[in-house]
């Protein structure tokens, strides 16, 4: 996952925004030792909480137009099919789309696969081999296989469509769980859906739940605005703590 890259927008002052009754030290201090597995990394909720803080002041633009958590209003986008406003949000995380990609991308009919796949799923939801999980395969499958579309490219655009069930697998975080889902992918004897089990193990850990829990009362100001972190899915915040550097 490779965002825009950092320019004016990193001059901007943010200002870290903490609302809760229970004070900002005792903010500070829960879930400091409470341990949490990324992939194949030990880190705790804090940890975590920096690097979805990091990623918000590095990238703004990426939240707010790619994840859509800020106050740009975003072009209609039809959730049963590819749109020329999807190719934008990929545009603006840097998914490498090349010319040629774009046309193949808009010319997938996946309406049927899409509608399958309500527009709010979630992966921590997803019981394996249940009716949402082999809908959101056929839909993988369906994108699966395009000429010049890799698994970074279909991740990312999966993701636009239905935030909430597709974790992003980029060379990074591919890179991050690939002996993780080879042994979910070898258990099941499926190398298909590896990932997905491996991120779903990850998500519904109690540390991602505290984790999601504190980022509910976070936000972080940018000269465009207000990003609202508790507005992310539980599968991008995966994303962003698998991909950003540790401190």
């Amino acid at each position: 996952m490779k965002p825009e890259k950092p320019g004016a927008y990193q001059r901007g002052k943010f200002v870290k925004r903490v609302r809760m009754s229970l004070g900002a030290s005792r903010f500070r201090s829960l879930g400091t030792e409470l341990p949490m597995r990324v992939a194949s990394e030990q880190i705790n909720v804090d940890e975590a909480i920096r690097r979805v803080e990091a990623y918000a002041r590095r990238f703004p633009r990426t939240l707010e137009i790619f994840d859509g958590i800020g106050r740009v209003e975003l072009a209609d986008s039809d959730p049963d099919r590819v749109t020329l406003a999807d190719i934008g949000r990929l545009v603006v995380i840097d998914a490498q789309l090349r010319a040629d990609d774009v046309p193949v991308l808009l010319g997938v009919d996946a309406g049927a696969q899409l509608a399958a796949v309500p527009f709010d799923a979630k992966l921590e939801d997803a019981d394996y081999g249940g009716i949402l999980w082999v809908a959101a395969s056929d839909l993988l499958d369906r994108f699966t296989g395009l000429e010049g579309v890799d698994r970074s490219k279909r991740s990312k655009l999966l993701h636009v469509k239905r935030p909430g069930m597709f974790f992003i697998s980029d060379n990074r975080t591919g890179s991050a769980y690939q002996v993780v889902a080879d042994a979910f992918a070898k258990d099941r004897d499926d190398a298909s859906l590896g990932y997905w089990e491996a991120a779903q193990a990850d998500i519904v850990q109690p540390a991602f739940v505290e984790l999601m829990g504190r980022l509910d009362d976070w936000s972080v100001d940018s000269d465009s605005g207000t990003l609202r972190l508790g507005h992310l899915s539980r599968v991008r915040v995966l994303d962003i703590v698998c991909w950003s550097p540790a401190a």
